[in-house]
């Protein structure tokens, strides 16, 4: 596995910067392991979701490769630990994300997606 040690801010809409501090890459699952801190001055912690979105268009990669593992906000602070996942492809994602992680980073669009295709396969099955 390697390993990038060096702090960098990133900056995201509105008024938050992650702070990447562990960058770590796991080539036995194809996948990119961030450690770090989200600096979210003057409001509540974001949703994971919208958070989601934002971070992979700063990181420039596509949200459905990202998940946020794990958004704990420091007690009295506008700082929050956060680990997120990066994957090369969305079938790995797929096979090694948990489920309850990957519905807690479900956006808006994907649940319309995903209740679309319900809608789908249930007329399909009425015309049968």
């Amino acid at each position: 596995m390697s390993r990038q040690e060096s702090t960098r801010l990133v900056p995201l809409e509105g008024n938050m910067t992650l702070e990447i501090i562990n960058e770590l890459y796991n080539p036995l699952i194809n996948r990119r392991e961030i450690q770090g801190r989200l600096h979210h001055q003057g409001m509540g912690t974001p949703k994971i979701p919208d958070l989601r979105v934002a971070v992979a268009k700063a990181l420039g990669v596509d949200f459905k490769l990202l998940f946020i593992r794990k958004l704990v906000t420091e007690t009295g602070l506008n700082t929050s630990k956060i680990l997120i996942h990066i994957y090369k492809t969305v079938s790995d994602a797929n096979e090694y994300e948990p489920k309850h992680v990957k519905e807690k980073n479900k956006t808006l669009a994907e649940e319309i997606e995903e209740a679309e295709k319900e809608e789908k396969k249930k007329k399909e099955g009425e015309k049968k």
